[in-house]
């Protein structure tokens, strides 16, 4: 009886979800034509923003890494524009997507000012710290790709340039990268590319 007792129990509580499953399904069938149409819009639309957006970055991306290519001393320019045109993107994505609720969209572009403004305040401890240093530093323009620098206990000439580190070769022939914050908060010593002086001992020959 037992046994019997829980394998009743079991069927009973199979009926009651495969009750509830036909409710849910029911409340689904139950939208009218009209509720229907409107939530495919908006699926519809949704979908054609993102993917919209999506190309549109892409391309950006390609023709970007092509006019680039051939400039290495530029690929800083490259990630700002492509970081601006993600930011970009993202508003767009925000105004653009059909949302029926316009508090819901006003509650989500004031998420957005937020999140950025809390991100460049906190700047100065995280990895953004670094694309601003190097927006300074290409701002300032102190030193260019091919300057010799010593900064801190490192010397070397300046190879390259991007939006987060300084890459300079030492006298080893070492490659070391340092981080824009750093070269922000030290003093840097340059010797330009230009005005490369060279010191030579020459024994003085006897006749």
């Amino acid at each position: 009886m037992y046994w019997i007792g829980k394998l009743a129990g079991g069927f009973t509580v199979a009926a009651q979800a495969q009750e509830e499953a036909g409710q849910d399904a029911g409340g689904l069938l139950a939208l009218s034509p009209a509720e229907v149409i409107e939530l495919a819009v908006t699926i519809a639309g949704t979908v054609a923003v993102v993917v919209v957006l999506a190309l549109a970055l892409w391309f950006a991306h390609r023709r970007l890494l092509s006019y680039y290519a051939k400039r290495p001393n530029q690929q800083f320019r490259r990630q700002l524009i492509m970081l601006g045109l993600f930011l970009f993107a993202l508003l767009l994505a925000i105004i653009f997507v059909p949302i029926r609720d316009e508090n819901l969209r006003g509650q989500l572009l004031q998420l957005y000012g937020i999140v950025l403004s809390a991100t460049i305040a906190l700047s100065s401890t995280t990895l953004v710290g670094n694309a601003m240093a190097g927006i300074m530093l290409r701002t300032l323009r102190n030193f260019t790709p091919g300057d010799y620098v010593k900064v801190g206990d490192y010397f070397g000439r300046i190879s390259e340039m991007d939006l987060l580190h300084t890459e300079i070769q030492t006298e080893e022939r070492d490659l070391t990268t340092l981080p824009n914050l750093y070269m922000v908060t030290h003093p840097v010593r340059v010797l330009r590319s230009s005005g490369t002086i060279l010191s030579v001992p020459v024994p003085r020959g006897t006749s």
